[in-house]
């Protein structure tokens, strides 16, 4: 009975001993199929889906006010290009970002030159000046982007609205509604929308490419500078393209549908209605 009294005291100790050992050890997530490599199952700062691809829209900015209807915007591209408008001029340059650390860093931006109001281009200057010092990126607590220099907040953003919540920007979209009315047989048309602030599509026959504008606040849209092919084709489509054609030019503005269609408005009347390819 000794014996076994010992025994049982030592498998106790043992027990005890490897539990105590086990102590420091970090054996990772179970439930995430890790293997016990430690920092390698920690969150992350950031997840890329929540920046990238997502229009931003400045709110505030440190030392700096930001210009009612002229806010500057921000598009992380999934191509490591940002994008946007500081208040007069678009800009766009390379940029890296680590998410697991929250790493943020901007490359020099390249910028159109066109002049403005004052008032804007002061907002230009400083909203450039803050970026080239932005170091770090996170989530604010009701989900709005905050640039940061070292531990400072100097940039702080919110979602754009309807452009890219529905994917208008970076995405392509088939024509199957001119003025409500059908397309004719054998005619197909299409847009997409780029991330650096072009568009592109194929109007029937002819293709047509530009530039364009967004304010997602108030869904405001600008399509200029087209450029059109010269191409002759069936008479049916070529005179259904010039219709597409002249309401693609006087279009401002657009919205979407229960079914994410986007319409393009020309004042109360939409001029076309589009599908998002797949």
């Amino acid at each position: 009975m000794r014996r076994v009294a010992m025994f049982v005291m030592m498998s106790m100790s043992l027990v005890v001993g490897a539990c105590s050992s086990l102590d420091g050890l970090d054996l990772g997530d179970s439930g995430s199929g890790g293997g016990g490599s430690g920092g390698g199952d920690e969150a992350p700062a950031v997840y890329r889906d929540d920046v990238v691809g997502v229009e931003w829209t400045a709110t505030w900015m440190w030392g700096a006010g930001v210009v009612d209807g002229a806010a500057p915007t921000l598009l992380l591209g999934a191509d490591h290009r940002a994008t946007g408008f500081a208040g007069v001029n678009r800009y766009s340059g390379g940029y890296t970002l680590n998410a697991q650390t929250g790493r943020l860093t901007f490359d020099a931006l390249a910028m159109t030159r066109m002049a403005g109001p004052a008032d804007r281009m002061e907002q230009e200057r400083a909203f450039g000046d803050l970026l080239s010092r932005v170091t770090r990126v996170r989530l604010g607590r009701h989900e709005e982007l905050e640039l940061l220099e070292k531990g400072d907040v100097i940039v702080r953003l919110e979602r754009s609205a309807d452009a890219i919540r529905y994917g208008l920007v970076g995405t392509e979209w088939e024509l199957f509604r001119l003025r409500g009315d059908k397309l004719v047989n054998g005619h197909e048309a299409s847009v997409s929308f780029r991330d650096d602030g072009t568009f592109a599509g194929f109007a029937g026959v002819n293709r047509i490419s530009g530039r364009y504008t967004v304010d997602s606040r108030n869904g405001r849209i600008e399509l200029r500078d087209f450029a059109v092919t010269e191409m002759a084709g069936d008479a049916r489509i070529m005179r259904q393209e010039e219709r597409l054609i002249a309401s693609l030019r006087a279009v401002d503005r657009f919205s979407f549908t229960k079914e994410g269609d986007l319409l393009l408005h020309n004042g109360d009347n939409v001029a076309a209605r589009y599908r998002k390819r797949k």
